[in-house]
């Protein structure tokens, strides 16, 4: 069975995704929409890290500026900017069904950013066995045709130095 910060945890993670795949599109061309979509997720599953920790019911809501005040009552340290919340609340649904509402890549990153902020101020009042493991950076594997053609430029050169020395 899962404990509470087992469940905290995998909110966070969840919520660290979707920060990444927000990160990922404005690093592009495109799709800013879809970028806010990840804000407000990110948000909310941060969010709902602090109230599964703490044993509290979550509620099926997008609504955000919910969720914190949700998150006060169990957490009373967390710092959260609630009108700033709720402009990422619409993100959630409304705007993602809006076929006029195209955000440009500065819309985007801040919404991001304020997502970023929610992430880092959960982290910041949860105890260290509610916080997901930090990443450990993958070592460089090296391609199997770069080693082919390093070894054959090796052989290559060794053959031409002994061409010049007979």
């Amino acid at each position: 069975m899962n404990t509470p910060a087992d469940l905290a945890r995998g909110w966070l993670r969840k919520a660290a995704s979707d920060l990444a795949g927000g990160r990922r599109i404005t690093g592009g061309r495109g799709a800013y929409d879809t970028a806010c979509f990840h804000a407000q997720q990110a948000a909310e599953k941060s969010l709902k890290a602090v109230l599964a920790y703490y044993g509290a019911p979550i509620a099926h809501t997008h609504n955000l500026g919910r969720l914190a005040e949700e998150a006060r009552v169990v957490a009373p340290a967390l710092a959260l900017d609630i009108p700033a919340l709720d402009d990422l609340t619409p993100y959630a649904v409304e705007l993602r069904y809006d076929t006029e509402f195209w955000p440009d890549h500065r819309t985007a990153v801040s919404a991001l950013a304020h997502a970023a902020r929610v992430h880092a101020a959960v982290l910041a009042v949860l105890p260290r066995p509610a916080r997901p493991a930090k990443a450990r950076p993958r070592r460089a594997v090296r391609c199997a045709g770069r080693r082919r053609r390093a070894t054959r430029r090796r052989a290559a050169a060794k053959l031409a130095k002994k061409g010049k020395n007979r």
